[in-house]
This record gives structure tokens, C-alpha cells and sequence, in this order.
């Protein structure tokens, strides 16, 4: 989250969709995470981007959330448009979330992000989320 985020002091029930759809655009600082969860793979070819999502959770909360809210997620993801592959992490003693897919385009991800948020997934993070996520994007660097 950005250091002048509007949403930082706002607790997640005050998240509104659009604050959480502009918080989760928002650039912060990078972190390094451990721990694997699971991974989903589609096959590609040609380019795609990358896009990594961080979430802080509240105290405690991080394995419930994954189990409870993305496990039955991400099923309807495989199947998204544009989608390629997923792989979730949690963040070793702390209570973050990192999300690491790779989708066909960016405009593929955002279509998904919006059908997210439209179909209340915001509502299902809410009582896990300490802040609203980090989005970021990325090009695979040439060889």
C-alpha cells in the first residue's frame, strides 16, 4: 500500500470497491516471502504478465484465509479468461499473503479483478484483511 494510501487507517469493513480497486492498484515496497501453498498451471505460449498480490491479514488469520476463501476462489480462476498460472505464499511469521499469476495480458487480469470485486469477493476478504492488497505487474525481462 502506498504511504498515502486513504485506506490505511480505515479498518477492512470501511473498504469500499472502489477504495479497495484503488488500493489494490497501488505500488508498495517489495518483500520476500516463504512457504508455498499450491499452484495452478495452464498451458501458454508467446508473452504474458505477471502480477503479484500482497495481503496483509490480521493476526492469526493468513491459513484460514487461503483455506477458506481462496481455496474455493481459485477454482473459478483456472477457468478465467486469459489465465495461465497461480501460486499462493504465505509469508513466514507474519500474516501476509503473496500471490504470484501469471496471466496472457494485463488487461486479461484486470477483466478478472473487476469480475472479482462485482461478485463480492471483497465482501469474502473482509474478515481476514488488515489492509487492502497490493497490486503490482510484470513483463518477463528478454533473455
Amino acid at each position: 500500500m502506498s504511504q498515502n494510501s486513504q485506506c490505511e487507517n480505515k479498518s477492512p469493513v470501511e473498504l469500499s470497491k472502489r477504495d479497495f480497486f484503488r488500493e489494490a492498484s497501488a505500488v508498495g515496497a517489495g518483500m520476500v516471502f516463504f512457504a508455498a501453498s499450491g499452484a495452478v498451471q495452464a498451458q501458454t505460449k508467446g508473452s504474458f504478465t505477471m502480477v503479484s498480490v500482497e495481503l496483509k491479514t490480521q493476526p492469526g488469520k493468513a491459513q484460514a484465509l487461503c483455506s477458506e476463501v481462496f481455496g474455493p476462489a481459485f477454482s473459478a480462476t483456472r477457468n478465467y479468461d486469459g489465465f495461465i498460472e497461480l501460486t499462493v505464499y504465505i509469508e513466514q511469521s507474519q500474516d501476509t499473503v503473496f500471490i504470484v499469476e501469471k496471466w496472457k495480458t494485463k488487461e486479461h487480469y484486470e477483466k478478472y479483478l473487476k469480475w472479482r470485486i462485482d461478485t463480492g469477493l471483497v465482501e469474502a476478504l473482509t474478515p481476514y484483511a488488515a489492509a487492502a492488497p497490493v497490486i503490482r505487474y510484470f513483463d518477463p525481462r528478454p533473455e
